[in-house]
């Protein structure tokens, strides 16, 4: 099954991000994977393939980890893609605010998963919540234009209180994302 562990957004935030997205999303063309609402998230660490048997070992970090680190603030702000500054972008995103906590608890969480065989990601951590994936040849640039016109706002701040492992299912229409496990932040 594949699988990773990230930080869930209130519902709310979500409405707010989708509204933005939904103005884009009424002219652009096809080609372009918009991420489901329902299911935006911010990734910390994805594990790919991993066999239904290590899910109570990973389950058990995740909650280990989640309650060695304390609630934080989270705010998600701006919008950017992947690669910076291409005329021809993978990924569409929405920002997350510097966030120390965020990239402490990353941290640990990485280092708690190499024992049971995970490695260190060997680029930096940029968090992020992945609001498309350009699957086409390109982007017109007056999406690009439109995307690139949030990079001021601010679509949310929140408290992060729970650390969740993930399945995710792929499909034709996109992924779907399951809980498999949370874990509490300490208050």
């Amino acid at each position: 099954m594949r699988t990773f562990i990230a930080v869930d957004l209130p519902d709310g935030i979500k409405a707010e991000i989708s509204s933005f997205l939904q103005k884009i999303k009424r002219t652009a063309p096809g080609g372009i994977g918009w991420s489901n609402p329902a299911d935006f998230h911010v990734t910390l660490k994805f594990l790919g393939e991993i066999d239904e048997a290590s899910v109570g070992e990973i389950g058990e970090t995740v909650r280990k980890v989640a309650a060695e680190s304390s609630v934080f603030s989270l705010t998600l702000a701006g919008t950017g893609s992947f690669p910076p500054h291409s005329p021809r972008p993978r990924v569409l995103w929405v920002g997350i605010e510097e966030c120390a906590p965020l990239k402490a608890l990353q941290g640990r969480l990485e280092e708690a998963l190499v024992p049971l065989g995970f490695a260190r990601e060997d680029r930096p951590f940029h968090p992020h919540l992945t609001a498309a994936r350009v699957r086409s040849a390109g982007l017109p640039q007056r999406i690009l234009a439109q995307f690139d016109a949030g990079a001021g706002f601010v679509f949310g701040n929140f408290q992060v209180g729970e650390l969740i492992l993930y399945q995710s299912i792929l499909r034709p229409s996109g992924a779907e994302h399951h809980r498999l496990v949370s874990g509490a932040l300490r208050i």
